[in-house]
């Protein structure tokens, strides 16, 4: 595990603007001797703080993994197909290298790419480079790769012209050294890497692991405590003498005293034996140190440096397992949820996907129609469920339109609903739109029904002399015109109640009048699959009677 200086004081030495300097202006960034830029913060310090605290490691991770989640899609695929073939190329695959590629990003603030060239200088696809691995130049066109300091490669950034030689990092003739998509996310202490923004929690990140390692040492001493053991009385001791005859600072009696406690340490519940040399009266008293531990002060501390290690990565506290309550006891989920999203993920990912279109428009012969970009989180979390009903039910979206968003599906009813009683709305946006009644509709299908159809359909069943399929055909018939009366009645008043409700909102002098007559089609329809549903209805119950079976 790295710890590279792993503390408060090794981090001091990065800050902005010491104190006995406040007058200083913005200062030329730190260089090594060929002119590339050193990171204001060491890169082998931040990766011991992602291997440090596993709050903050999988707050890094799962920001990563959240970026690409939702995948990723190319504009005008049709002209998009070298591009596609390019990132396919990744081996093992493109979301494996961007992935790696997105977790640097997360733990250095900046990340890098190699694009691999063949002998043509025509890119073949990516490869990922470890992001501590790399240092920019200060004019920003080449790039130094190297794992131990003595092996080197440099490289150039993809929008060089000029060649870059991978041996020396000067300028050179004809296909030189591979090309690096480097990205970074904005911070104000450096403009060449930035700094990551969990900075502002690095004391609770080495706060937690000061804990644990308290903790770890506790138990590994098997809970035995920190004793002051004075021995007082007459006996005997001497002093321990180095090789070279001088004291060590260390007595016989001392030095058996930590043997006997080491030994109890790793044989726990063994009694301890101590045979202390003089004639008179010894008496040897064990005081523990820390008998007073603060387990609640503890359990506190932690509960509070992990609240800020979570807020300084923004990250929704429930995807660490984390959860919290609200002030009125109500759960956070939903605004956590959305709040990091909408703060964290997309900022992210539309920083990634321009440098990738640039690069892509760079690079090949494509049209400026052909743009990298992330798929937009469509989650079926509570809070969209609950907005895409209400939009629905409110007569804002249809429910073909609300599966397109969810699912791009184009399946499901294109029509408008109000909230009234659930019925189909046309499309224009009104304040009122005419109430149709689904009573009305039954009773004038059951008052046509009882008195001018019924004793119709009785005669024929009970007509001996007719077949089974003159019956049907006789019923068929009946059937026929009660659905045609049916439908002119229910039609009539579908009109009146559209006058009348133009009416009623002239006279209140509304701005938007409801729909007409002339644009109820949609209701129509509704009103046609009513009574055809009923008439098909009552055709197999009748045919059911006659005994006719086709």
């Amino acid at each position: 595990m790295f710890n590279y200086h792993l503390s408060i004081k090794s981090l001091d030495q990065y800050r902005v603007v010491k104190d006995d300097d406040v007058k200083s202006q913005i200062q030329k960034p730190s260089t090594v001797g060929d002119g590339y830029v050193e990171p204001p913060i060491h890169p082998l310090t931040l990766l011991s703080l992602y291997q440090s605290n596993p709050y903050h490691a999988s707050a890094c991770t799962l920001k990563a993994n959240d970026i690409l989640r939702s995948g990723w899609s190319l504009t005008d695929p049709d002209a998009a197909t070298e591009v596609r073939r390019f990132l396919n190329n990744c081996r093992p695959s493109f979301e494996y290298t961007l992935l790696s590629a997105l977790l640097d990003l997360q733990v250095f603030n900046y990340c890098t790419l190699e694009i691999i060239r063949d002998k043509s200088g025509a890119p073949v696809r990516l490869g990922y480079i470890p992001a501590h691995t790399i240092r920019v130049h200060e004019d920003g066109t080449r790039y130094r790769h190297t794992w131990d300091g003595v092996n080197v490669t440099y490289m150039k950034d993809y929008r060089y012209e000029g060649e870059v030689d991978p041996s020396t990092g000067g300028d050179v003739e004809g296909v030189g050294a591979n090309e690096v998509i480097f990205i970074r996310l904005p911070n104000p202490l450096c403009s060449y890497y930035g700094a990551p923004k969990y900075l502002s929690a690095v004391t609770s990140i080495l706060g937690m692991k000061k804990v644990q390692e308290y903790n770890y040492a506790f138990f590994d001493n098997f809970t035995i405590p920190s004793y002051l053991i004075t021995v007082t009385g007459e006996y005997e001791d001497e002093m321990i003498l180095d090789a070279e005859g001088n004291p060590t600072g260390k007595t016989v009696l001392q030095e058996l005293i930590e043997e006997n406690f080491e030994y109890i340490r790793q044989h726990p519940h063994t009694p301890i034996v101590l045979s202390i040399p003089g004639g008179g009266d010894v008496e040897v008293t064990f005081q523990p140190l820390n008998t007073d531990t603060k387990d609640l002060n503890f359990k506190e501390y932690l509960q509070e440096m992990r609240r800020e290690i979570i807020a300084a990565h923004m990250i929704d506290p429930y995807r660490l397992g984390v959860g919290d309550v609200g002030a009125l006891g109500g759960n956070l989920a939903d605004v956590a949820r959305r709040t990091y999203y909408e703060s964290v993920v997309r900022p992210q990912q539309r920083i990634i996907a321009s440098v990738f279109t640039d690069f892509i428009q760079t690079h090949f012969d494509v049209p400026d129609t052909v743009e990298f970009f992330f798929n937009e989180e469509d989650i079926l979390e509570s809070d969209v469920v609950k907005g895409c009903t209400s939009l629905v039910l409110s007569g804002v979206m249809t429910p073909r339109e609300v599966r397109r968003r969810l699912f791009n599906d184009d399946s499901g009813p294109d029509y408008y609903y109000i909230p009234t009683n659930v019925v189909p709305h046309n499309e224009a946006a009104t304040k009122r739109a005419p109430r149709l009644e689904e009573r009305a509709w039954q009773r004038i299908i059951k008052d046509a029904y009882e008195k001018r159809y019924k004793g119709r359909l009785e005669a024929v069943i009970d007509d001996r002399g007719l077949t089974a399929e003159q019956k049907r055909e006789a019923v068929d018939r009946i059937l026929q015109s009660f659905r045609e009366d049916v439908y002119q009645e229910a039609s009539n008043i579908l009109e009146e109640r559209a006058t009348v409700g133009l009416q009623s909102a002239i006279r209140r002098g509304a701005t938007a009048m409801p729909a007409s007559g002339y644009n109820l089609g949609r209701y129509d329809d509704l009103l046609k699959a009513s009574v055809d549903d009923m008439v098909h209805r009552l055709q197999s119950y009748l045919y059911k009677v006659i005994g006719w079976q086709g």
